[in-house]
């Protein structure tokens, strides 16, 4: 069986050996961009969209690392979405991960949720 969560990213596949590479380059702190695709069940959109947002306004307020947290709905299918979310550095998102208040939210995301969710890790290079 697959696990709910798909990351293709080298960084996100092998962490240390990344970071080992970036910093013999002399680069120690990269920005890391998050793109999650979630199925909401029909109907369930709504208040989706506001658990969501409540739980955003947490990360913004606490997370001084997130500098994109995003929650985005497909224009072709109502039940898409897509979070949208930019850490400057690995730290961050550890942080981000290891929250009260996201760890709260994993039951609640998965009420919602009509399969399991993709994650794709992007490295910023700019």
């Amino acid at each position: 069986m697959d696990p709910p969560f798909r990351d293709v990213s080298l960084a996100a596949r092998r962490p240390r050996l990344y970071r080992s590479f970036k910093q013999a380059l002399g680069e120690t702190k990269m920005t890391i961009a998050l793109v999650v695709t979630l199925k909401i069940q029909d109907g369930k959109g709504g208040d989706f969209e506001s658990f969501f947002g409540d739980l955003a306004k947490q990360v913004r307020a606490n997370e001084p690392g997130v500098k994109a947290y995003q929650l985005a709905k497909s224009r072709t299918d109502a039940n898409t979405y897509k979070v949208l979310e930019i850490y400057t550095d690995q730290a961050a998102l550890d942080h981000h991960g290891g929250t009260d208040y996201f760890k709260a939210a994993g039951p609640k995301f998965g009420s919602f949720l009509a399969g399991a969710p993709t994650m794709e890790f992007l490295d910023g290079v700019g």
